[in-house]
């Protein structure tokens, strides 16, 4: 990159990938299989994963989860610190506050808190919390001799 061209977001998530591979024990160095490595852990092609650390493309949408697991990082972090997201805009999930006026979060709005996005991984999570509100109200109902007044 010359002095005039300015670092285009596809260079710096390039440049940030790379070195979060390396630290997460891909051997990204001349010779080694890290790019194939990171290649298999996230779908892509091994050229495609060229094209993404010399700066020259950005992943589709739908692979930014697959790259920042693979480089043990959250995708929010991820797309923030090379300027795809607004740093403003994120929460970190450790410090949102999950309840509101004491009602629990919706199954939904747990999901988003945790980062799961894909629609498949959705559809089974979403169910399997709703049952288990379902299950938490019955025993809450069961332990408090049925005076207990439901909630969620």
């Amino acid at each position: 990159m010359n002095a005039a061209q300015p670092e285009t977001a596809a260079m710096k998530f390039g440049r940030l990938v790379e070195q979060l591979a390396d630290e997460a024990g891909y051997d990204m160095g001349r010779g080694g299989n890290g790019r194939a490595k990171l290649a298999e852990a996230t779908g892509m092609s091994v050229s495609a994963i060229g094209r993404m650390l010399r700066g020259e493309t950005l992943p589709g949408p739908h692979q930014y989860q697959h790259i920042a697991t693979a480089v043990n990082t959250s995708t929010n972090d991820l797309l923030i610190e090379v300027g795809i997201l607004p740093r403003e805009d994120h929460t970190d999930g450790a410090k949102v506050e999950v309840r509101s006026q004491n009602r629990p979060i919706s199954p939904e709005m747990a999901a988003d808190l945790l980062g799961v996005s894909e629609p498949t991984i959705r559809r089974m999570l979403i169910p399997s919390m709703e049952q288990a509100q379902r299950l938490q109200r019955d025993f809450d109902r069961r332990s408090s001799g049925g005076t207990a007044m439901a909630r969620g």
